[in-house]
């Protein structure tokens, strides 16, 4: 082997060594994920996306706020909401039973609906507002007496700048539930896009006691009704989104449905 071959292996060897000692010395990155100001963490259990290096102090618990329930009693129904999401949990009927029986269950609609998507959630499409962001609301329980008519009111501040309310209207005399949605932008940015109304149904099918029964979907859009049972949504996914005026979910004799008011088109 050539004497140059040999002095150039021995300083590479040499360049080596001598990086690995003084780059060694360095103390190492501290590698822990610090959570950003004003994020909440779910639990104190959640594994660190990366290995923390050095010893550091347990990072302390931010307890997460829970939805709370809303009750709305009228001489006709009572109607439990959510704060998560300012949707309808459930709508117990006082004047009819699940059997002609004097101690049979009182019919209740919309409790089997998607926990994670009651009736009357609220999703932002085109810009970031889940459904089950979480509101305030004026009133946690609320006595709509024979005659009169309430309102309860759902806001939420979102931190891209915008509010939402959601104002649900109530007539003693009447099942039919108001819900006017409003969206306030406060930002010095532009919002692109539109709210969507969500109600949601078991795709399970229920066992008839008779067959006048009926469990599913109805929409009346493009002019037509358009109604289809659970188990025909096994194997397609079926979509209407033309000129859809109402939709609802039905359940026995009964319908819980949305509506648009004055004619207009609902999304």
């Amino acid at each position: 082997m050539e004497k140059r071959t040999i002095i150039a292996i021995v300083l590479s060897v040499a360049v080596f060594y001598l990086f690995s000692f003084f780059m060694g010395q360095q103390k190492p990155a501290d590698t822990s994920v610090q959570q950003p100001a004003g994020v909440q963490v779910a639990s104190s259990s959640q594994q660190p996306l990366a290995p923390v290096v050095a010893p550091a102090a347990a990072p302390p618990v931010v307890q997460v706020a829970e939805a709370q329930l809303v009750k709305v009693d009228t001489p006709l129904y009572e109607a439990v909401f959510t704060t998560a999401g300012g949707a309808l949990k459930s709508l117990t009927l006082k004047g009819y039973r699940e059997k002609n029986a004097a101690d049979a269950k009182s019919v209740v609609l919309g409790a089997t609906a998607d926990p994670s998507l009651p009736v009357g959630s609220t999703r932002g499409a085109g810009f970031a507002l889940h459904p089950q962001v979480l509101y305030g609301v004026d009133n946690k329980q609320l006595s709509v007496a024979d005659g009169q008519k309430q309102q309860l009111v759902f806001t939420h501040v979102s931190p891209q700048g915008y509010v939402v309310r959601k104002v649900y209207s109530f007539d003693a005399a009447q099942y039919g539930i108001g819900l006017a949605t409003q969206m306030i932008n406060n930002s010095p940015s532009p919002l692109v896009g539109s709210l969507q109304q969500i109600i949601t149904a078991p795709s399970e099918i229920k066992e008839k006691d008779s067959r006048y029964e009926t469990y599913g979907s109805t929409v009346f859009a493009d002019n037509s009704l358009q109604t289809d049972a659970p188990k025909e949504f096994d194997s397609a996914v079926k979509k209407y989104d033309k000129l859809v005026q109402w939709a609802g979910i039905t359940d026995k004799y009964f319908l819980i449905a949305q509506l648009a008011d004055n004619g207009s088109v609902a999304n």
